[in-house]
């Protein structure tokens, strides 16, 4: 680009066809265009550079045969900076000379005045051709290097080689090489001060480096007065974002692009996403920021871009704001793009206060607020710029009021202001938060941070193609912040006074004490489920001077956590808990202690661990003299314990029936209820109940077991699926219980034994049955079986009974089985009632001469979780009997002929022994006859001497009295 006479892009197209000349019949010779960019003449010409076809040269100057075909003229061009006289090089690095039968590739270069209107100079031969050329003083201010670069030389890596030029010739100064054999090291070559030392430095693109796919690369080396490049402290490459995208394909300098005394670079990358984007890079001391400041994309410019970054041109100031503009080659679709540039300020900002220190009593303070902007050759006085004031960020203890309404409290202050070079301040009051004293510890801290505002100008840039297309809009006053450091916060700091002596610094000697409310000292043990929670306990004190921001840390270990959060705390949750609450604040000596009791809910603690693991530390930020009592690790063992026993009733029992009258003097349902207890604290207990009770097609013929809701503590939900059985079962729900029926359809029969089921495990149920949680289970195997006395002690006998039982082959056994899922208190019950219905009169043909009926069944639970549990507690029984009995109340009937033959032989008996007993005497009874005399005289006797004793007992006291008489 330039502007001399007047503003212009001049854009090769190495592969055109010329109209001008000697040159329109051969092929691809490669042309330039000349584009105005100014009004009203916008529009491109082609520039005539060698009126020549392919021809002698004259005779003349260099001997040479021009032969033009292909030579891609207008493939590299060049400008010189108006102080060096701004000429422009064109050339064509594929122009041949002909040589009697050798084609000599040693390209041709077109140098033209500033104007391009007068005649140009053809520079030939050019003997040392490179890929690509450029050259800079790396080594010293007064020499000047030479670059060539050579992509595929040292094995496929690349080369660029620097040459000086001495009064003899070129003389070889140095090379770099490429890292990776095909990265194309040294496609792209650029010059500039990056690191604005008066060193210049180079840029080496590598657009085929790949991580994955052609990424690409540039290398940066730094000039040095020791003769050597020196590689970057940071950044020593800078790598492509995009696959495919071949960044470094174009390397340019751009000068010292936004004002700040380092030179700035821009790299293409012209197959990014398909369509192309340039990266900007700014120079700094240490050399290229790694992070790009603008990355624009193809898209954002235009959507016919393709191929966007292919080329630059060199920066030149076509609108006169002292800024560089440059010009981006979009190949694939064939268009340029003009991109200029705006003035760059940055903003300085100051915020002081009128205090040093604040009191804790205090409720307000001024500060001071300055803010103006630098940059150079900036075309505007002033500048609107949006002041944000930011109050105590991290605690909030301040605001300010608005000066139009003083009842707006801001936190965060935004106001537009409009600023120049010169300083522009204000006073502002901040209010203190009088309820957020307790962080007066803490510095009170403000920020302020200042953003450039004003109206975005829909701009449309300038795309150069057979035409120039875009309005423009651009506004070359316009000033932006600098992109690194123009965008920064001022920050101000304003302590609070402390009552710590002349020096102001607090040395505090903390302590504290943690006890666990329910467990006691650390050592002793938690039993698990005794509670839902633990009150920690945690005092803390003080015996020197003032603690400012005294907070106790408390870290949990799963599965402890808080049952609620206190408002002066706040924790977080990882793979642990932690809790952090303030304390008074200050914690000075002379109080007594400062307390914080935390809840710990223990409901997810189960026996999959043996302790519990809490840490507590207390903290300060004042000074602590001593930190060995600041920490406390308490260690809670675990204990389990465990109990659980059964009982059954029997609602039905000693029933009588009459099989003559098929007479049942009761209900044929018999209900038997399984009531399970636990007794011991416990934790996430799993029980198995197992109900058994035998059946049998014609005398059991329907039976089910229900969970009753109402007799229960224990809610049936916390039971897995008992309805959960074999396909061919029966299920129900009803409102208060959930019941399972289930008809058995086989029979067998056999022998009666006298046994009952007593153990019953995993093994008594097959293993076919184990994938439910709840099922019936029919069972052939009586070997579990022991003597029914060893559970019953008071047993009808034997000779009379018929027993129903287990071990009973007329019948099968059949169990029921439930398993639990989390039960974690104590003095839980639960209890199931099992129903079976029983057809008496079919008893007969089992009976033969018994006339009792003993019905048992057994229910049986089992803790199988946790393993680990205390066994010592586990004292009381865990199988229950229930048995119930039918009496049969009449004989059976006895044919007539029966009765009669009886009655006969009856009497024929009796007439036997009577005329036995007469043939014996057994009727004549002498010794009777001789008993009965005798009997007499001594009942004679005894007659006479009870009257004898008689008279004399009357004559006596007769003879008493009458000697009385006489004496009176």
């Amino acid at each position: 680009m330039t502007c001399v006479p007047s503003c212009r892009v001049l854009i090769g197209a190495p592969r055109g066809n010329s109209s001008l000349g000697n040159q329109r019949n051969i092929p691809e010779p490669g042309l330039v265009f000349t584009c105005s960019l100014e009004r009203p003449y916008r529009q491109c010409e082609e520039q005539e550079l060698d009126p020549t076809g392919n021809e002698r040269s004259p005779p003349y100057g260099s001997i040479y045969f021009d032969h033009k075909d292909g030579a891609w003229i207008g493939g590299s061009m060049d400008i010189q900076t108006p102080e060096n006289g701004g000429r422009i090089a064109v050339c064509g690095h594929r122009w041949i000379n002909v040589f009697n039968q050798d084609y000599l590739m040693i390209g041709v270069c077109y140098i033209l005045p500033p104007d391009t209107s007068t005649v140009v100079d053809k520079l030939l031969p050019l003997v040392e051709p490179g890929y690509q050329v450029n050259s800079g003083r790396f080594f010293g201010k007064y020499v000047l290097y030479y670059v060539s670069s050579a992509p595929r030389a040292a094995d496929y890596k690349g080369m660029v080689m620097v040459f000086e030029m001495a009064s003899n010739g070129l003389k070889f100064k140095t090379k770099k090489e490429g890292t990776i054999i095909g990265e194309y090291f040294g496609a792209s070559l650029a010059v500039a001060d990056i690191t604005g030392d008066g060193l210049d430095d180079l840029i080496v693109g590598a657009p085929i480096f790949s991580k994955h796919y052609e990424e690409g690369r540039i290398y940066i080396f730094h000039g040095s007065t020791k003769g050597e490049f020196k590689n970057p402290i940071v950044g020593e490459t800078i790598d492509g974002y995009s696959p495919g995208g071949r960044f470094g394909s174009a390397i340019a300098s751009l000068g010292d692009l936004d004002q700040d005394g380092f030179d700035d670079i821009v790299v293409g990358a012209p197959y990014e996403k398909d369509r192309g984007a340039i990266y900007i890079y700014n120079g700094r001391p240490l050399g290229l920021t790694p992070k790009y400041s603008q990355r624009i994309l193809a898209e954002e410019v235009h959507s016919v871009l393709r191929g966007f970054g292919i080329s630059f041109s060199r920066p030149t100031d076509i609108d006169d704001n002292k800024y560089n503009d440059v010009a981006v080659g979009s190949f694939l679709s064939g268009h340029a793009v003009l991109l200029r540039s705006r003035p760059v300020i940055s903003l300085g900002m100051s915020l002081t206060s009128t205090t040093t220190k604040l009191q804790r009593e205090d409720q307000s303070f001024n500060v001071t607020v300055c803010v103006w902007y630098k940059g150079v050759n900036i075309l505007v006085d002033k500048v609107d710029v949006t002041r944000t004031l930011i109050i105590d960020r991290n605690f909030k203890r301040g605001y300010v009021s608005s000066p139009d309404k003083i009842s707006d409290k801001f936190a965060v202050y935004v106001k537009k202001i409009s600023v120049g070079k010169m300083i522009s301040c204000e006073n502002i009051t901040v209010h203190l938060d009088q309820t957020k004293t307790h962080r007066s510890l803490d510095a009170f801290e403000m920020a302020m941070n200042c953003t450039l505002s004003y109206m975005e100008v829909s701009e449309s840039p300038i795309i150069v193609g057979s035409t120039v297309q875009g309005e423009d809009h651009f506004d070359r006053k316009l000033p932006v912040l600098h992109r690194h450091y123009g965008e920064r916060e001022e920050s101000l700091t304003v302590p609070y006074a402390f009552d710590c002596g002349e020096d102001d610094v607090c040395h505090s000697d903390l302590s504290l004490v943690c006890l666990l409310v329910g467990v006691g000292m650390n050592g002793a043990a938690y039993v698990i489920g005794s509670s839902d929670s633990l009150e920690l306990v945690i005092r803390v004190t003080n015996k020197e001077e003032p603690a400012y921001v005294t907070e106790v840390t408390v870290v949990l270990l799963r599965p402890l956590q808080l049952t609620n959060l206190l408002a002066r705390c706040h924790e977080t949750r990882n793979v642990s808990t932690t809790v952090t609450c303030r304390l008074d604040d200050p914690l000075r000596a002379s109080n007594n202690h400062s307390e914080l009791r935390l809840t710990l809910d223990t409901r997810d603690v189960t026996n999959t661990i043996q302790n519990l693991y809490i840490n507590v530390t207390v903290s300060t930020k004042s000074v602590e003299t001593k930190l060995d009592d600041n920490s406390q690790n308490l260690i809670v063992p675990l204990l389990t314990e465990a109990d659980i026993t059964i009982t059954g009733s029997l609602k039905n029992s000693n029933n009588n029936y009459n099989i003559i009258n098929n007479n049942y003097n009761g209900n044929n349902t018999i209900t038997i209820t399984y009531s399970i207890i636990i007794i011991i604290i416990i934790i996430i207990i799993i029980i198995i109940v197992v109900v058994g009770y035998q059946y049998d097609t014609e005398l059991i013929y329907n039976s089910d077991i229900k969970f009753d809701k109402q007799e229960s503590s224990l809610d049936h939900s916390s039971f897995s699926d008992v309805d959960s059985l074999v396909a061919e079962r029966t299920k129900r729900w009803t409102q208060d219980y959930r019941e399972i029926s289930h008809t058995i359809v086989k029979k067998n029969k056999g022998a009666n034994k006298g046994t009952v089921c007593s153990k019953l495990g995993e093994d008594i149920v097959p293993d076919g049955h184990w994938n439910v949680k709840g099922s019936v289970t029919e069972q052939t195997d009586s070997s579990q079986c022991v003597d029914l006395q060893s559970v019953e002690t008071n047993l009808p006998p034997c000779n009379r009974t018929f027993f129903l039982n287990c071990s009973s082959s007329y019948v099968k056994y059949a169990s029921i089985k439930f398993k639990t899922e989390r039960l974690t208190w104590a003095q839980t019950s639960a209890r199931f009632t099992l129903r079976l219905e029983l057809d008496l009169a079919k008893l007969e043909k089992f009976m033969e001469l018994k006339d009792i009926v003993y019905l048992s069944t057994q229910g049986q639970v089992k803790i199988t979780q946790p393993e680990n549990y205390n066994s010592s507690m586990n004292t009381r029984p865990d199988l229950v009997q229930v048995s119930t009995m039918f009496r049969i109340n009449e004989p059976r009937k006895v044919a007539k002929y029966i009765i009669a033959l009886s009655i006969i032989a009856g009497i024929l008996l009796v007439l036997f022994i009577v005329t036995g007993l007469i043939k014996a005497g057994f009727f004549k009874r002498e010794k009777k006859e001789e008993l009965k005399q005798l009997m007499s005289t001594e009942a004679a006797d005894e007659f006479n001497y009870r009257e004898t004793m008689a008279e004399h007992k009357g004559a006596t006291k007769y003879d008493v009295q009458e000697s009385d008489d006489e004496v009176n």
